[in-house]
């Protein structure tokens, strides 16, 4: 069961008769109510535009639909979409995104991802880390979905499409909302959303976004008899002034956390209590931060529109896991992981305009941006007093037996480590792009485009290991205590470019169908396996290519 309430400031003034209800309009004929869903506009070609004028599989989720379906997480919008496949891990930082079956598995690549997830056009997860991710989904304009590569639009990591959440934007009207919900299971969140005009006409406003959740969970742990917990809260502040007719700023920070247990579901489907191979011994508290700030600048001169964009995005992971999965205290992992991007864009959005001697019309867009994304990885994995029961009998390599030799109590009291192995790992992205697409339009309800991104990656990466504990060597007598370097430094650097074109024909048939063809291309780049792994591991870059043909209409009254 499950209670939910939610005041609105402007819903009151509406039900006293004291604002107009802007979406609700009377039938002439039949004076009932009628209620007009008005043209959706969306950014898939990094141009707003109406959805019935993008050639290409989009589809769309509005404010009105998120709030219809009651949907507040990313895992429950995504599986709403056709050919979207969405798998939530075993920790709220497992997302793995699948569109038209090719799969976005978070850590299996550090160059870029399979599927670009973006916010409000700035790429959230450049380095293939889904950290920056946040799970919750609040006080949203829309969400888009662009089907197969994107490469001219949106860049590397968007071969098999791209996802863009785009929030809602400070009014100069005022506005706020208190919603709550609580459940049974002993779950619930708040939220406030308030829109503030500052300075009249427009000069200044400010929206501001605050939520905060808690999650006792529904899969027990039958071995540790509790549930697995998930706390979430967070905050957003957004900022708008119209400095001039032509000229506008927007500025938006947020922060939001996100505390786990060590893994939100069962090790097995089938555990029982009494089964000391399958058990959880512990569980370890997770912490998830995540931070991200933009500034846009945008200014309308007489032949299109120039924007600037500066964001910067870091999140972070501390956590820990037991990582033998059973009831023996054998081995333990804990884990750091910090990724950090800076971006900088600048757009150039030409005004449609008449091209000499009756040959139609022609519009364009070209930009050009840099972009600078790191992931530092600390991994630890400690091997407990029960290691010695376990491993003591077998021949294991130096990496391996940590300490073995040493457990008989020569460590300090019970319970302390054996040894453990340490992996420090960095990878690095550095990229430049330079794209741009024309639309000619020779006849109205005909339209043909190309266009084409030219980018280049430079791609580092370096990886550490060492292993610590009593161990037995050639050149350390037994009980000594010795420090070894299992793995050495390793760095490697490669650089990757490549051109994405794509081109389209439409053509408009009547003001409610039209049909299509699309070829688009998409981009990642290669890199190293070196996030936790040695020897550094190359990997190759990835192309794909989409041919699509398709027709957009309306059918049962929208």
């Amino acid at each position: 069961m499950k209670l939910v309430s939610t005041v609105s400031y402007a819903a009151l003034l509406m039900s006293l008769g004291l604002a107009p209800m802007s979406a609700q309009a009377q039938d002439d004929d039949t004076g009932a109510e009628a209620f007009d869903l008005g043209t959706i506009v969306i950014t898939a070609r990094r141009t707003e535009e109406a959805i019935e004028d993008v050639p290409g599989s989009v589809v769309v989720a509005t404010d009105e639909d998120l709030k219809g379906a009651n949907i507040k997480r990313t895992d429950d919008l995504l599986l709403q979409f056709p050919n979207v496949n969405f798998t939530d891990g075993t920790t709220t930082t497992d997302l793995e995104i699948s569109i038209r079956g090719l799969s976005d598995v978070n850590g299996a690549a550090s160059t870029g991802p399979v599927n670009g997830i973006f916010l409000d056009g700035v790429l959230l997860n450049p380095t293939g880390s889904n950290l920056a991710i946040n799970p919750r989904l609040l006080d949203l304009e829309r969400v888009e979905v662009a089907f197969g590569p994107q490469g001219t639009a949106f860049g590397r990591g968007t071969i098999g499409g791209a996802i863009n959440y785009v929030p809602k934007k400070p009014t100069d009207e005022l506005e706020y909302t208190l919603g709550y919900e609580l459940g049974s299971r002993a779950d619930g969140e708040v939220r406030a959303i308030a829109n503030v005009p500052i300075l009249p006409d427009g000069k200044l406003s400010a929206r501001v976004v605050a939520f905060a959740a808690f999650d006792d969970g529904f899969v027990p742990s039958v071995t540790l008899d509790d549930d697995l917990e998930t706390d979430d809260y967070g905050v957003r502040l957004s900022l708008r002034s119209q400095l001039t007719d032509r000229f506008s700023l927007d500025f938006s920070a947020s922060f939001d956390q996100t505390d786990f247990d060590s893994t939100r579901t069962a090790t097995v489907a089938s555990i029982e209590a009494d089964d000391p191979i399958n058990e959880n011994s512990f569980f370890t508290d997770n912490q998830v931060e995540r931070f991200f700030s933009s500034l846009r600048g945008t200014y309308e001169f007489d032949a299109g529109t120039l924007t600037a964009n500066l964001s910067h995005a870091d999140s972070n992971l501390d956590g820990g896991l037991d990582g033998d999965f059973s009831s023996i205290d054998f081995l333990s992992s804990d884990l750091f992981t910090e990724t950090e991007s800076t971006a900088l864009e600048f757009r150039f959005e030409g005004n449609e305009f008449d091209l000499p001697g009756a040959l139609g019309t022609l519009s364009y867009n070209a930009g050009v941006s840099l972009s600078d994304s790191i992931t530092n990885t600390d991994s630890l994995s400690n091997v407990g007093p029960d290691g010695l029961l376990i491993l003591g009998p077998l021949p294991l390599p130096a990496p391996v037996i940590l300490g073995i030799l040493g457990g008989a109590g020569l460590l300090g009291p019970a319970g302390a480590e054996l040894g453990s192995f340490n992996v420090v790992s960095t990878n690095e992205v550095e990229n430049f792009s330079i794209y741009g697409d024309l639309r000619w339009k020779p006849i109205e309800p005909l339209e043909l485009t190309a266009g084409l991104r030219w980018s280049r990656d430079r791609v580092r990466a370096n990886s550490e290991s060492t292993s610590f504990g009593l161990v037995a060597t050639g050149f350390a007598p037994l009980g000594i205590p010795t420090v070894i370097p299992s793995e050495p430094f390793e760095e490697e650097t490669e650089t990757f470019s490549a051109f994405t074109p794509s081109a389209s024909v439409r053509y408009e048939w009547t003001d409610d169908f039209s049909t299509y063809f699309l070829f688009s291309t998409g981009f990642r780049p290669g890199g190293f396996t070196s996030a936790g792994t040695l020897p550094i591991t190359p990997f190759d870059e990835e192309r794909a290519k989409n041919f699509e043909i398709g027709f957009r209409s309306s059918f049962l009254e929208n």
